[in-house]
């Protein structure tokens, strides 16, 4: 990656302005604002240069050190763009600044003499933000918010969101000229709460980069972490916060009848956020509790490179979250083969195709909350081998059909469309 001023010679088919202003997709993954976001920035937009459209990703500059503009790719940049003091503003206290960072993005592209066809726009601040830029240049507008305050209230994510959010996101998300959601779960909700009209959504949900996330022998995976051969490992993870469920899984795991010696959870995610690891510490006491404190490793934050090897050496993955809009932790275990247990709530059943082929799901579902179902499942697999097997055939077939190309294909289908 270099910093340029110029983004290809050759003319590009298309040319986007790419909103996010509260976070860089070239940011290091396992910050508090660093996670889905900015990987579904980053690949989408490397994937957009080449198909030979013209991406420059506007982030607010929060680095004195880091140049005006990286050049990412040929046809993929990064520009940051001074919008109030150049130092972290939590995204919290963000919203003051939209006005001034939808002017500086006008100016910046006044001054470098470029005419934008379409303003793609991530999260409630960058759509605010890209409404008034896209209003000026006269283009259409798409925005994919990736979650709602008014969603997260409604499931218990969030016991407070901010009045300014809320007036935000229920004022732009009818100007919208497309809400890209990541399921039709999100769909249904958007038309309950906002009475958002099924003709202005898009489902194009997050992908997965089949190349890093793939099948392996997990034994030999396994060997190259230095992980227990001797003990099943289980695999569970993400942000440390409640609505994960991973209470659920401890206490699940308590009830698993057999030698403990058997099997070796590992956790990852969280970071160093109070409310991160005030979560963590729950947990950690709740395995002391149940007893089984040995049988759980909490890892932390694990770097985005060595990440595909957890999974490959893994012989469950289990995401018992209470609620997710679309759930990468599910997608990223299904590109790496591995069997998986997920909760039955949100965009999971549809990533793992309930409604559309029920007898070939390539993961069992179950209710959230519901311990018992849980217990019995993680014990199913663990116990049948062939239920393992069976699951990790179907697993890397559905994850195809979630390419980060498949999912690029669709973007510039839409941005063509609207022009």
């Amino acid at each position: 990656m270099t910093s340029g001023t110029s983004i290809n010679e050759s003319p590009p088919q298309l040319r986007v302005a790419l909103m996010s202003m509260h976070t860089s997709p070239t940011a290091e993954l396992g910050g508090r604002e660093t996670g889905g976001m900015n990987v579904y920035v980053l690949e989408t937009a490397k994937r957009l240069a080449g198909l030979g459209i013209a991406v420059d990703v506007f982030v607010r500059r929060d680095n004195p050190s880091v140049p005006d503009i990286e050049q990412v790719d040929s046809f993929f940049r990064v520009i940051h763009i001074v919008a109030g003091p150049v130092e972290r503003v939590e995204k919290e206290d963000m919203s003051p600044l939209i006005g001034v960072f939808a002017e500086s993005v006008r100016h910046w592209a006044a001054e470098q003499n470029l005419v934008f066809d379409v303003v793609h726009s991530h999260y409630w601040l960058s759509i605010a933000a890209g409404v008034i830029v896209s209003k000026h240049w006269d283009v259409p507008h798409v925005g994919m918010f990736h979650t709602f305050g008014e969603i997260k209230i409604l499931h218990g994510i969030s016991a407070h969101e901010s009045i300014d959010r809320l007036k935000t996101e229920s004022e732009v998300v009818s100007v919208l000229d497309r809400v890209i959601i990541a399921s039709r779960h999100e769909g249904m909700l958007l038309k309950e709460l906002y009475g958002v009209d099924e003709s202005r959504l898009e489902i194009i949900p997050p992908g997965v980069d089949l190349k890093r996330f793939l099948p392996r022998n997990h034994l030999e995976a396994k060997s190259e972490l230095n992980l227990p051969m001797d003990r099943l490992i289980l695999l569970a993870g993400g942000r440390f916060e409640r609505l994960k469920g991973l209470d659920i899984l401890l206490e699940a795991l308590a009830k698993i009848d057999g030698p403990r010696e058997r099997w070796q959870l590992y956790l990852f995610g969280g970071n160093s956020h109070p409310d991160s690891l005030e979560e963590r510490e729950r947990l950690f006491n709740l395995s002391k509790s149940l007893g089984i404190q040995e049988n759980v490793t909490f890892m932390g934050s694990i770097s985005h490179k060595i990440l595909p090897s957890y999974y490959q050496a893994s012989d469950l993955v289990i995401v018992p979250s209470l609620y997710e809009s679309f759930g990468m932790v599910a997608l990223e275990a299904l590109a790496s083969a591995r069997p998986l247990i997920a909760s039955d709530v949100g965009g999971l059943p549809g990533m793992l195709g309930k409604s559309t082929n029920p007898d070939q799901l390539p993961g069992i579902l179950i209710p959230p909350s519901d311990v018992i179902r849980l217990s019995e499942a993680i014990s199913s697999v663990m116990n049948g081998p062939h239920i393992a097997e069976k699951l990790s055939l179907l697993a890397r077939r559905r994850a195809k059909e979630y390419s980060w190309d498949l999912i690029a294909a669709d973007l510039s289908k839409l941005y063509r469309s609207l022009r």
